[in-house]
């Protein structure tokens, strides 16, 4: 069981968006959180102007991959590295950075290696660091410190709104007791035919995401499961299969999965769906057809039965 804790956040322009001001009783270190336009802002504070840490992060356009961008680094100076960064990154809109009068350049990069090793592990982030840095030498007793200075600056980046960091949690799983292979085989038999008699997974959920073609090839196929789905409160815990929209070249829905779990993965409440199996690919592929424009920008709803029976994605 988690410890309470007490975060003080000092807002001293009267934003809560805008700049703040991070601290904790029993901590040494203070983060000074602030949006891109308020460098000038953050500048004037003195608890930047020392040794620390960074993470700047922000949102690409990209419907193929919609997590946030980040970058982890540290320097001896903090408020050079920002600069530097606010002339050759455009990528980002958010900065937080932790420092510490008892930081020295060896916890400093323990701390960042590990930042940047947590992010790559749960994936929840596009980490924009080309390299990932080795931990210095350490003794275990400084390990340990700086293990205890990380700690807190976890308990401190969800309250900014950046949990990259931190696993994934399974919100919803799902009821996978029925699907086995043959099960599997049996409902996607149904699909890929055409056919049109009732089975008892007729009534059951599909949710359709839109795939472009590179990240359909390299996460709906290579790793079973497609990120950062915003699903409606009241079909989270009714969804049982995935079916896998191709927007080109193919313009038609091809491969159809088993749901195993959903995990609260995004930043704003979106979802990672983890097939049970991989992807199977349809018989029948349902194409576009004469389905209305726009019909499949974001993610839809349908069941077994309409798969079963579509001629066209309008019918799903």
């Amino acid at each position: 069981m988690s410890s309470p804790y007490t975060i003080r956040i000092f807002v001293p322009e009267g934003d809560p968006n805008g700049l703040r001001i991070i601290e904790n009783m029993n901590w040494t270190g203070t983060g000074v959180a602030f949006p891109r336009d308020k460098w000038s802002s953050a500048l004037k504070h003195g608890d930047i102007k020392k040794p620390g840490i960074y993470i700047l992060w922000g949102y690409s356009n990209s419907a193929e991959d919609p997590r946030p961008r980040v970058y982890i680094g540290e320097g001896d100076y903090v408020p050079d590295r920002v600069e530097s960064h606010l002339e050759n990154k455009d990528f980002w809109g958010n900065a937080i950075v932790f420092t510490s009068d008892n930081l020295n350049k060896a916890y400093i990069r323990y701390i960042e290696s590990m930042l940047i090793s947590r992010a790559k592990k749960y994936k929840r982030c596009i980490v924009e660091n080309g390299t990932e840095p080795s931990k210095p030498p350490m003794t275990a007793s400084d390990c340990a410190d700086a293990d205890g200075f990380l700690a807190q600056m976890l308990r401190i980046l969800p309250l900014v709104d950046l949990n990259v960091f931190e696993e994934p949690k399974a919100h919803v799983v799902a009821k996978s007791e029925s699907v086995t292979p043959a099960s599997v085989a049996a409902a996607l038999s149904s699909v890929s035919s055409g056919a049109s008699s009732a089975g008892p997974q007729d009534d059951e959920l599909v949710i359709v995401v839109p795939c472009r073609e590179e990240g359909f090839q390299k996460v709906f196929l290579g790793e079973n499961c497609w990120y950062y789905v915003s699903i409606a409160p009241g079909k989270v815990g009714q969804i049982k299969w995935c079916a896998g929209y191709q927007v080109a070249p193919v313009s038609a829905v091809t491969y159809l999965a088993p749901v195993a779990r959903l995990e609260l993965f995004g930043e704003h409440g979106e979802y990672k769906v983890i097939f049970a199996q991989p992807a199977t690919k349809l018989d029948r592929p349902i194409p576009f057809g004469a389905a209305k424009k726009g019909s499949i920008q974001g993610a839809r709803y349908s069941t077994l039965s309409r798969l079963k029976s579509a001629n066209d994605l309008g019918d799903i």
